[in-house]
């Protein structure tokens, strides 16, 4: 009797989940720190977290993150277990089987790997550094004419931290429309920049889909709560394909997520010294270093240019085999010869872990 694998885990994802919690010091996580209860308590005390009515959390959580958009266009809203379930659904309603959906490149590992799990074929659009890391929009046409049915995009871009501005989306929206196909932008990071209600897909494109989650910007993971929103065509297709796969949602979470929701603003701004402190940190560290200055836009992310000659798995190797410290190689994304660095954690933490980064540059792992 043979063993037959039909699927291996992303490689990052692998990667990740053998180091995270287990490392001293983690560079590599790339939103804020879990909160704890006592943070959440407060806006919590004496609200109900719990319905018998059938999917009651689904309607006041669709309702409560509709509403923080703060749009006037119609449109749907699917809530989910985070964005990544909700990219998987968009592959599966979206996409015909054995079709084909055009990925950003460098892109976040799993993504393309949902895609093929699915039974659907992958072709890169480019979005490369001597672009700052933009989309490179007669790929995509190339890409659409060969028969892509959803492309997918991130924004901010995992890993670069880059921002795709209102231009070029609305240019990307054009050719998707022209070509009959869907946009899904993953915009988990978008948050991060005080201007997200203006600057989501959502707000002045017509064929793009939008996934986020309360992860990466608020630290509200464990929550497991995340939303897919776009043209109501689209999100009830992908609301048929997810009744085939749950149906309806966690009550207590989805509870939670909606009365949690007026104090997320206040939550993300009493952060905000913080990311900035890092972030003040890291850019004099590259300049010591004497390092490439990564793209700043908003996020929490930088990847990093290694020097030339520098193996980005092998630095990390290196590092988590000799002073316990988590880095992300940039070769998992697509990107190698970087690392993506995730500066949303105590500034102790990031400076140890950048100080050990620079004795390994310095001594080239001597």
């Amino acid at each position: 009797m043979t063993d037959e694998r039909h699927f291996t885990p992303p490689p990052y994802l692998s990667y990740f989940l053998e180091r995270y919690g287990r490392a001293r010091l983690d560079l590599a996580s790339s939103g804020r720190p879990e909160r704890k209860w006592e943070e959440l308590e407060p806006h919590l005390r004496g609200k109900p977290l719990y319905s018998p009515t059938y999917q009651e959390d689904a309607r006041l959580f669709a309702e409560t993150f509709s509403a923080r958009y703060g749009l006037e266009r119609d449109f749907g809203m699917l809530p989910v277990p985070g964005s990544s379930t909700a990219n998987y659904l968009a592959v599966n309603a979206l996409v015909p089987p054995g079709g084909l959906a055009a990925v950003e490149s460098p892109v976040y590992d799993p993504v393309p790997y949902a895609v093929r799990a699915s039974g659907r074929r992958v072709v890169e659009v480019p979005r490369p550094p001597s672009r700052g890391w933009s989309l490179d929009l007669e790929a995509l046409e190339g890409a659409l004419r060969e028969g892509a049915r959803l492309v997918f995009l991130t924004n901010l871009h995992n890993p670069s931290g880059a921002f795709l501005d209102r231009e070029t989306l609305m240019e990307a929206d054009a050719l998707l429309a022209r070509y009959g196909a869907w946009g899904l932008v993953d915009e988990i990071y978008l948050e991060f920049r005080r201007s997200w209600r203006e600057e989501t897909a959502l707000a002045f494109t017509e064929r793009f889909l939008v996934s986020s989650s309360l992860t990466k910007v608020y630290g509200l993971g464990g929550l497991k709560t995340g939303w897919l929103a776009g043209p109501r065509e689209a999100v009830e297709r992908c609301g048929e394909y997810w009744m085939l796969v749950a149906c309806n949602n966690p009550s207590p979470a989805f509870f939670a997520a909606a009365h949690l929701a007026p104090a997320l603003e206040g939550m993300l701004e009493a952060d905000r010294p913080l990311l900035e402190r890092n972030a003040a940190l890291f850019r004099s560290w590259v300049e010591a270093v004497g390092l490439e200055p990564p793209l700043e836009a908003g996020s929490p992310l930088r990847l990093l240019a290694l020097p030339e000659g520098v193996n980005d798995l092998e630095l990390a190797e290196r590092a988590y085999r000799d002073h316990g410290l988590f880095l992300a190689p940039g070769s998992f994304f697509g990107a190698p010869g970087r690392i993506r660095v995730g500066l949303f954690k105590p500034t102790g933490v990031l400076e140890e872990g950048l100080d050990i980064v620079a004795g390994l540059l310095g001594g080239r792992f001597a």
